[in-house]
């Protein structure tokens, strides 16, 4: 009987040392927005070319508002989030900094954060946000 209780013991004590899961998409590249960020909502315009860049990354539009991005397209691998998730993912994706948008990052198998932006897209920041990863 105790070593059932010390074995339960050193599984409560290894659970609770476990981080919980990231709320950001594992390998993805993440866009965050707003419909009163200009930046952002011009950022939508070139998902499609974007789209092309990001290789076989999802590509994520996490739009913190409550109403939803103008028309996204449906680009392969491409998804909006509702707003109470994009707004997890921002404060998730930000490690304290500024939530300011429009900040883009790219993350690893794990779902961290492993490149990030707020500068306007080309293929070559694409690239380098990724190959951080």
């Amino acid at each position: 009987m105790a070593a059932r209780a010390i074995m339960a013991l050193g599984l409560l004590i290894g659970l609770a040392g476990a981080a919980p899961p990231s709320p950001l998409p594992a390998d993805a590249l993440v866009i965050f927005g707003s419909r009163y960020c200009a930046p952002c909502v011009a950022e939508l315009k070139e998902l499609p070319r974007i789209s092309q860049w990001r290789g076989t990354r999802p590509l994520v539009v996490a739009w913190i508002d409550k109403e939803p991005p103008p028309a996204i397209g449906t680009f392969p691998a491409t998804r909006a989030v509702e707003w109470r998730e994009a707004r997890r993912m921002l404060m998730a994706s930000s490690a304290g900094a500024s939530l300011a948008v429009p900040p883009v990052v790219a993350t690893n198998a794990l779902g961290k954060v492993c490149g990030s932006t707020r500068k306007p897209l080309t293929r070559a920041l694409v690239r380098d946000l990724v190959k951080g990863c």
